[in-house]
């Protein structure tokens, strides 16, 4: 499904948005005091819609855009990405990534020599606790984004930011948010170990 946001009504304090739910020719709208809430309120309803329909009708509606028109559907969305043009990095800013990730290898700290030794694998590790005792003895922030969003496999997911240089964003999904954290901070260690292996 895709969710639009069709109206945003009323004063700051008691906003009412209109979220639009859509799955192929189907279309459905939600309301509520949150975007959350309004979206949720038209899947509800779209879910309904679809159990309400006869199996035969309700797939072929699903499916009834063919491929060329997916295709030109794909190819309209996208189109701008031609034409952008993305800024590569300068030389300033890869003397300083590269410092940043030397500096790093050359006086690791006990932490991240204890990083370099350690087998990820182990379920006994405290991945998020490791990731900000890294954090504090390297001097950099470590900050997780909670995504709103369930994943497709119905799990929770979290982005976890290293504020170092450049940047690092890293993934997480579980079943719970812990659980995403935990991965999402697993897989920084990961790029961390990578990142100043010597």
């Amino acid at each position: 499904p895709t969710y639009d946001l069709t109206s945003e009504e009323g004063f700051p304090h008691e906003r009412t948005f209109s979220i639009c739910c859509t799955i192929g020719t189907h279309k459905e709208i939600g309301t509520g005091k949150s975007k959350k809430l309004a979206k949720r309120q038209a899947a509800n309803k779209m879910i309904q819609k679809l159990k309400d329909q006869p199996v035969e009708q309700s797939s072929m509606n699903v499916l009834a855009d063919d491929d060329d028109e997916i295709a030109q559907k794909l190819a309209a969305r996208y189109s701008g990405l031609k034409d952008s043009k993305i800024d590569a990095m300068t030389g300033s800013d890869s003397r300083k990534v590269s410092q940043f990730h030397k500096a790093l290898k050359m006086d690791p700290g006990q932490k991240l020599r204890e990083l370099q030794k350690s087998s990820l694998n182990s379920l006994m590790l405290e991945f998020v606790q490791m990731l900000q005792d890294i954090a504090q003895e390297a001097s950099f922030k470590v900050t997780y984004v909670e995504i709103e969003e369930k994943s497709l496999s119905n799990q929770f997911q979290c982005l976890v930011q290293l504020s170092t240089a450049p940047v690092a964003v890293c993934y997480g999904c579980g079943i719970t948010m812990k659980d995403a954290q935990a991965q999402a901070a697993f897989n920084a260690l990961e790029y961390l170990k990578i990142m100043t292996k010597t």
